[in-house]
């Protein structure tokens, strides 16, 4: 899995048991449940694959869209950790972007992680996931936790 990249804010590497595995070089993880779905309905747990887990795992920058009240759509990127179930962000000055802002008002979200295996042959892969998000604070910072209700994932064998 390589070492730590970036640093993440100590509010979502506390609570995100992927970020101690990352940095430790420690490959497993005991949230991981077996095969994902490719598309689950909602309401029920989603789960990843060992493939999907290792690349959510593995990557580092996330596009996350959220929809204001009046139903503009607003996408960025965003770094984020995995523990296997949910995805957590934060960032510098988090209250003020329009991300918060915008899922104060609408808990919707939305996140695609992708890469591009080969351009020839053309190869992507990647996984969406859409669900609600929790607005957390932890020792003064505050972080956003997504649970996905749905999964779709494109380019795993």
């Amino acid at each position: 899995m390589g070492g730590q990249v970036g640093k993440v804010p100590a509010a979502v590497a506390q609570t995100s048991p992927t970020h101690a595995a990352r940095t430790a070089g420690d490959n497993s993880n005991p949230a991981l449940r077996g095969p994902g779905e490719g598309e689950t309905a909602r309401g029920r747990r989603v789960s990843f694959s060992e493939e999907e887990f290792r690349f959510l795992s593995q990557a580092r920058l996330a596009r996350v869209a959220t929809a204001a009240s009046d139903g503009q759509p607003h996408v960025v990127p965003v770094a984020y950790e995995f523990d296997g179930t949910s995805f957590y962000f934060a960032g510098r000055g988090l209250e003020r972007t329009l991300k918060f802002r915008n899922l104060r008002e609408n808990k919707k979200v939305a996140l695609v992680v992708d890469d591009l295996l080969t351009v020839c042959p053309w190869r992507p892969r990647g996984i969406e996931v859409r669900g609600e998000a929790q607005l957390c604070v932890e020792g003064g910072r505050a972080y956003v936790r997504v649970a996905p209700s749905l999964k779709r994932s494109w380019g795993f064998l």
